[in-house]
């Protein structure tokens, strides 16, 4: 299938879509403006897994393709916080 947005194109070939609500509308809005994005990490824990992996490598492919990616770890994150763009 073929997408308008680089973003949700890259998304699909590297396969990190697998199931959506309404991909056509997403893939609009990232061919129109800018995504916000966001990460957070728990700094509390052992360590970082594959999954933690997969959100970074995701926010990049974001930051690639122009989206307003956020990551957080440490005192914010662990207080609940979310950034506000």
């Amino acid at each position: 299938m073929s997408h308008k947005s680089a973003l949700i194109q890259q998304f699909t070939e590297r396969g990190y879509i697998h199931q959506t609500t309404n991909l056509e509308g997403l893939d609009d809005i990232a061919n129109q403006q800018i995504v916000p994005a966001y990460i957070g990490f728990d700094c509390t824990a052992d360590s970082l897994h594959v999954g933690s992996l997969a959100q970074i490598m995701m926010l990049r492919i974001l930051q690639k393709n122009r989206a307003q990616a956020d990551c957080s770890y440490g005192w914010w994150h662990n207080q609940g916080g979310r950034p506000v763009w």
